[in-house]
């Protein structure tokens, strides 16, 4: 004859507690990554040194990189066919200071013209 013994009801979960500490938060997964910590702005009108460390900007045309020599001749030569001579001029001298043994033709349109 089976036991007229049954299985303790489940106990019901606990109350929600009045301790805002152990609030439940939410997770959703999106697929993105978490960034680093770190990288927040810290308190009003800060900022940490990882996250102005990180920070990449597009570099101006004042600061574009200029280690391609080919490129900035190129660039050199757009200017002058803009009719910006002066710009071209001065880019001209720029790249001559840090390519001074870079060959360049003596009728390069890159060339200042005398």
């Amino acid at each position: 004859m089976p036991s007229s013994e049954q299985a303790p009801p489940s106990a019901a979960p606990p109350a929600p507690e009045a301790d805002s500490s152990r609030e439940l938060q939410e997770v959703a997964v999106t697929g993105q990554r978490r960034r680093a910590p770190g990288r927040a702005a810290g308190p009003r009108n800060t900022i940490s040194v990882n996250a102005a460390r990180a920070e990449t900007r597009p570099p101006s045309d004042e600061q574009a990189d200029r280690s391609d020599p080919q490129a900035w001749l190129e660039e050199i030569r757009e200017l002058r066919r803009a009719g910006k001579t002066a710009d071209a001029d001065r880019e001209w001298l720029r790249f001559h200071e840090e390519f001074p043994d870079f060959p360049v033709a003596a009728d390069d349109f890159a060339r200042k013209k005398p």
